[in-house]
C-alpha cells in the first residue's frame, strides 16, 4: 500500500508592526476637563441695616441738623418725633449754626404759656435770635400721639414750654411748642404743609414767658 505524505503549506502570518514608543518631545494628552459650572442667579441683596444710634440726642446728618427724639408731657410719653428747621425769611441765626442743635433726647413739656403771648414775643425778638422747626411723627404709629398732643394744646389755647440747656455749640434757649394753624404759618412765614405737625419756636433763654 503506497503512502503519501501530504504537505500542507501554511501561509505565513503577516508581520505585526508595533507602534513606536512615544517620543519624549510629544506632550502627553491633556486631561479631560469639565465645562465650568454656571453660578446660580444672584439673589436679592439683603436690606441695608441702618446703624442704631443709642444716643437720640445726636443729630441725624442732614443740611438742617435734623433731630429725632420723644415727646412727652410731665413724663407721660406721647410719640416719637423728628424736627426739621424751616426756611423762613422771618428768622435765621446770624451764625452758621441752626436749629435743632443740642436738643435733649426727650422733649418733656412741664410748663405751658399763652399762645398769643408767645407769638407777640416772637415778633418782638430780633430776627437773628429766633428760629422755627417743624415737629413731625417719625412713623405712622406716632400719628395718633402727635394728634393727641395737638388736641391738648388747642383745648387749653396754650403752647408747651421746654428749657434747652446750653450744649456744645449753643447756649441755653427756650423751646415753645405750638399746635399747627394757618395763621401761625403765616406769622412765621413758612409753608403751610405738611399740616399734621407741631410748630416749635426757639427763642433766647432770657425771655420770661412760662406759666405753670
Amino acid at each position: 500500500m503506497q503512502r503519501f505524505d501530504q504537505v500542507v503549506t501554511v501561509p505565513g502570518l503577516p508581520n505585526v508592526v508595533h507602534p513606536p514608543p512615544p517620543s519624549s518631545d510629544v506632550p502627553p494628552p491633556l486631561p479631560l476637563s469639565q465645562p465650568p459650572s454656571v453660578p446660580p442667579p444672584p439673589s436679592s441683596p439683603p436690606p441695608l441695616q441702618q446703624p442704631k444710634d443709642s444716643n437720640l440726642q445726636a443729630s441725624v446728618s442732614c443740611p438742617h441738623h435734623q433731630w429725632q427724639g420723644t415727646l412727652s408731657k410731665s413724663g407721660v410719653h406721647y410719640c416719637t418725633i423728628y424736627a426739621v428747621r424751616e426756611d423762613s425769611v422771618a428768622c435765621k441765626y446770624s451764625t452758621t449754626l441752626s436749629e435743632p442743635a443740642d436738643w435733649p433726647a426727650r422733649l418733656d413739656v412741664t410748663k405751658r404759656t399763652d399762645i398769643q403771648h408767645v407769638k407777640s414775643t416772637f415778633s418782638n425778638t430780633p430776627r437773628h435770635k429766633r428760629e422755627v422747626c417743624r415737629l413731625l411723627p417719625s412713623t405712622t404709629n406716632d400719628q395718633r400721639g402727635i394728634q393727641d398732643f395737638i388736641s391738648y394744646l388747642k383745648q387749653r389755647d396754650c403752647a408747651g414750654v421746654i428749657k434747652i440747656p446750653a450744649g456744645k455749640s449753643m447756649g441755653s434757649r427756650l423751646l415753645f411748642i405750638l399746635p399747627y394753624s394757618l395763621d401761625t404759618c403765616s406769622l412765621l412765614a413758612i409753608a403751610p404743609h405738611p399740616a399734621e405737625c407741631l410748630l416749635a419756636l426757639v427763642l433766647p433763654k432770657e425771655i420770661n414767658t412760662e406759666q405753670a
